[in-house]
Order: C-alpha cells, then sequence, then structure tokens
C-alpha cells in the first residue's frame, strides 16, 4: 500500500476491500442458487427468479466497483456515497420489514445483514463526508 495515503483513505480501502468481496460472493451465490438464498432470507419468488438475477448483477457491479476503489481510494472516493446509501437504503428496508412484520417474521440472516448494511452505510458516508472535507482543505 502507498504511504502517501492518509489515515482515512486507509480506512476506505479497507472498507472496499470489506464491501467489494462480500458484494461479489452474494452476487454471485444468488446468480447461482437464487432458490436456496431467497430462502435464506425468507424471499417466496417462486419458480420466477428475474429479480433475483438483476439483483445478483446489481451486487457483483457494487463488487466489482469497490474493487476500483480499493484499489485507488483517493481516485473513487466516491464511491462511497454510493456504498452508503445502497447500503443504507437496503438497511431501512429490512429493519423496517423487521419491524412492521405482522405475519412473517425476518429470519435473523436477513436481521445480520440489515444490522450489516446498517453498520457499512454509517461508516461509508462518514467517510464520504470526512474525505470531501480532507480533500477541500488540501
Amino acid at each position: 500500500m502507498p504511504q502517501h495515503l492518509t489515515p482515512r483513505l486507509r480506512l476506505t480501502r479497507r472498507l472496499f476491500a470489506l464491501c467489494g468481496p462480500c458484494a461479489l460472493l452474494i452476487g454471485s451465490a444468488l446468480l447461482l442458487m437464487p432458490q436456496r438464498l431467497a430462502g435464506l432470507l425468507a424471499i417466496d419468488h417462486g419458480n420466477d427468479t428475474v429479480l433475483a438475477t438483476l439483483y445478483a448483477a446489481v451486487l457483483i457491479a457494487v463488487g466489482l466497483v469497490c474493487l476500483a476503489g480499493w484499489r485507488q481510494p483517493q481516485r473513487h472516493a466516491s464511491l462511497l456515497l454510493l456504498v452508503g446509501s445502497y447500503k443504507g437504503i437496503a438497511a431501512s428496508t429490512l429493519l423496517a420489514r423487521y419491524c412492521l412484520a405482522d405475519t412473517t417474521p425476518l429470519p435473523l440472516a436477513a436481521l445480520l445483514l440489515a444490522l450489516a448494511y446498517a453498520l457499512m452505510a454509517a461508516i461509508s458516508l462518514w467517510l464520504y463526508h470526512s474525505l470531501q472535507q480532507e480533500l477541500a482543505n488540501g
């Protein structure tokens, strides 16, 4: 790793290194075995896996984008806004479903995923804001 990276850029690099492979792994698993992964998250899409395939494509794209951010965090710092927004909306949606579910409770796997996404969203958005200030100050 280059020595000229600030502590925040090093943290950004670590976050991308965590998010990228995870998104690639989950996206690939969803693409290859959509029924099994959907079952873990209590998603019933019947035999139609079109939405699972589209979501898998999004996850794989996010994973690839994060790998670009890992390689050059200072050049791709704006990707933190994408990752933070995406994971924040996903976490909010899952947590709202968990809190408001009156029939089928959200499985533990989905709750843990929501909490992990919320944490990654908070860190990503904090880093984005901090790096924007850091870059503006030179």
